[in-house]
């Protein structure tokens, strides 16, 4: 499945950073990110997004 909005990704970029992010959207020339503070939403423009990699959670109850 690919990444959507609202989804957590991993963003690995161009200088070689990579972070884990919320996606907020997708467009043709940035992808916009939140911080997992949910303080900032951050631009970042598709030529310095080397990857986004959908990060899928799971539980376990013990």
């Amino acid at each position: 499945m690919p990444v959507v909005h609202g989804g957590f990704a991993l963003v690995r970029q161009t200088d070689d950073r990579v972070a884990i992010r919320q996606i907020v959207t997708i467009a043709t020339d940035k992808i916009t990110v939140r911080c997992l503070n949910g303080e900032a939403d951050i631009d970042i423009p598709r030529s310095q997004v080397k990857a986004l990699e959908r990060i899928i959670g799971s539980c376990e109850l013990v």
